[in-house]
């Protein structure tokens, strides 16, 4: 063989050994982003199961600490901060409403050892249920986006993710809003909140116009006239028919 035969000889075998090493070097990077997908799909399934777990254990800190996290990457991550985003905000709704039903007068307002203390401070009491009828307005709102699927589509949108990412999301996120049990209790909780809160306020209303018609005894409401008792008892009995 000349030499300029070795020489060609030569160069056409590094140019295959140098083909095949880039040949090697891509699918090793395929094969590594396919992995890497494949570890975040992975990451993101067994977090959405953490994540639901959190959330049906009702514990806060546990479920805080969930949705403050990303573990997964890559759109799964945008995918995973999306659907965090939107069950943050469905706990944050939840908490208001617990809330509003720890608030003193919402729950003890009719009480006696409540109005032992208050029955000079009525029209404060009113006040205070009123606000709190305002809020569970403003929650009852806030429940029917988070209940409502194109309301929920908003929290995916702005990633301008694909389709198959962004029915993840869907997927994911209709475990909660696509509940009807659940977004029948919720929004029928909430119905209820504000029936009674309304019956309260009307019954403190009451007492207060006929404050010289009743006393605390041992903690218990007693009235001086059997009609202004019989009328007050009609208005809680409004509760009943809820």
């Amino acid at each position: 063989m000349s030499k300029q035969q070795q020489q060609s000889a030569r160069g056409r075998s590094n140019k295959v050994m140098i083909f095949t090493c880039a040949l090697v070097l891509v699918a090793a990077l395929i094969i590594g982003l396919l992995i890497n997908n494949a570890t975040a799909g992975s990451r993101f399934e067994n977090e959405i199961v953490a994540m639901n777990d959190a959330f049906s254990s009702g514990n806060n800190q546990k479920i805080d600490e969930v949705l403050k996290r990303t573990v997964s990457s890559g759109n799964y991550a945008r995918v995973e901060t999306s659907l965090k985003s939107y069950v943050g905000d469905l706990v944050t709704n939840i908490n208001d409403i617990k809330a509003v039903t720890d608030n003193e007068a919402v729950y003890d307002s009719l009480e006696g050892s409540y109005l032992a203390k208050n029955a000079g401070k009525l029209d404060e009491t009113i006040v205070e249920l009123t606000e709190a009828s305002k809020k569970v307005d403003e929650l009852t709102k806030n429940a029917d986006k988070l209940y409502n699927e194109e309301d929920v589509k908003a929290y995916i949108k702005d990633q301008q993710l694909g389709e198959n990412y962004s029915q993840l999301f869907i997927e994911n996120a209709k475990l909660f809003y696509g509940d009807d049990e659940l977004r029948d209790n919720y929004k029928n909780t909430l119905k209820l909140l504000r029936s009674s809160i309304a019956v309260e306020i009307e019954a403190i209303e009451y007492l207060k116009n006929h404050r010289s018609d009743w006393e605390i005894k041992d903690n218990q409401l007693k009235f001086k006239n059997d009609a202004i008792s019989k009328e007050y008892t009609k208005i809680l009995e409004k509760v009943a028919k809820m």
